[in-house]
This record gives C-alpha cells, structure tokens and sequence, in this order.
C-alpha cells in the first residue's frame, strides 16, 4: 500500500489524470482467467480538452495475448493561423525607396 500511495501522490504531482472509466478490464490472468485493470491512460491536464472518448476494443484482442487493446481518441483538430504577409524584396520600387 505505501509504495501505490507514492505512485499515486507522483501521479497528481506531475497533473496526470485517469483517462480510462474505472472498471474497464484491461488484463486477463493466464492463470484464473479473470480480468483486471492492470493498463491506464493518462494524459496530460492540458490535454484533457482534447479527450473524445477512451475505451477497450475486445473484438481485436491478438492471438494469445492477455491484454487489449485501449483506444484513445483525440480531437487535434487545429485552427488555422492567420496568413502573415512578408515583405517581398523583388516587388519594391527600389526608385522610389
């Protein structure tokens, strides 16, 4: 228990936040065959906004593995800067300047 406090406390230190909904299984034991949340998403605070959903995808579990698969799904759609105009040294009026 004391060292998942540490892990914990460093996990709110660095602004990380659970991304995946508690209760999702993202592991299952080779052993006993049950499932547990063993993997996690955490992004970064400012990247929060961005979060549009997060979530296992069970039909693409690989082949002898005991993991799946977490999918993340980010908007990074960006707006586009205004255009910014450079002076263009060929079309000057060198007469004039």
């Amino acid at each position: 228990m004391d060292a998942a406090e540490v892990l914990i406390e460093a996990i709110v230190d660095i602004g990380l936040e659970l991304t995946l909904p508690s209760g999702i299984p993202t592991h299952q034991h080779n052993v006993t065959k049950g499932w547990s949340q063993l993997d996690q998403v955490f992004p970064l605070e400012h990247s929060e906004n961005m979060l549009i959903s997060c979530d296992t995808w069970t039909d693409l579990q690989g082949i002898l593995t005991d993991h799946l698969l977490i999918v993340t799904i980010l908007d990074l759609l960006m707006e586009p800067s205004a255009k910014l105009l450079y002076p263009n040294f060929r079309e000057v009026d060198w007469d004039e300047f």
